[in-house]
């Protein structure tokens, strides 16, 4: 491939004004949640946010429009990033495959560390029932793996008495589980790798034997 080609094919390299922009958009995010995980989130003020991020209020406003909506962030960059994925051909194969590299893709976010991840959990849980109105991630991705499970009931791989929400939900669940074993120092495998050994784990109770 010719130098001007692989100039013409590759991404754009974000401005120094893009760069600041996505610096401080993660640095307010990062504050919102771990207030979020230390209060929760109906005791936390957009004030105390910017205070600990370190910005004015108008800033905060540039980025979110409102506490609530930081909850949503992380997980709608993480929908973006597996959409991108899928209409690269970077997802591909047979529904299982699929799935598994789907859950690889989450699991690799390159914001998400350990303690980004303990935070979040918290938050999360703090939420209670209103995980489901500031977290609708969750819902995007689990109807995603259902109609992969569905195709996978159609070509026998997968059991078809399963339902295929219920089986979704389990297998975004192994996510989340794999998420707490480390956070907790439980296990200390790299998160990818407890990633794909509880969504094998999943996978195998769905599997046609």
């Amino acid at each position: 491939m010719s130098t001007s080609a692989t100039l013409e094919t590759a991404p754009p390299l974000l401005g120094r004004r893009e760069r600041k922009a996505a610096e401080t958009r993660e640095r307010i995010f990062r504050a919102a949640i771990e207030l979020f995980a230390c209060r929760g989130l109906s005791n936390v003020t957009v004030e105390q946010i910017t205070e600990r991020a370190d910005v004015g209020k108008g800033t905060f406003f540039n980025y979110f429009a409102s506490k609530e909506e930081v909850l949503a962030y992380f997980g709608a960059s993480q929908v973006q990033r597996l959409e991108d994925a899928r209409q690269a051909g970077e997802i591909f194969g047979p529904p299982r495959q699929q799935i598994q590299q789907m859950l690889h893709l989450l699991a690799t976010h390159p914001s998400l560390t350990n303690d980004l991840a303990r935070a979040m959990l918290v938050a999360y849980l703090n939420l209670g029932t209103a995980a489901e109105q500031y977290c609708p991630t969750v819902w995007t991705v689990t109807g995603i793996f259902a109609q992969l499970i569905r195709e996978g009931q159609a070509d026998g791989t997968f059991c078809r008495e399963r339902n295929p929400e219920e089986a979704s939900l389990f297998l975004l669940g192994q996510f989340f589980l794999a998420q707490l074993t480390c956070c907790t120092g439980y296990c200390t495998a790299p998160f990818p790798v407890v990633v794909e050994r509880y969504g094998t784990l999943a996978l195998e109770a769905l599997t046609v034997r």
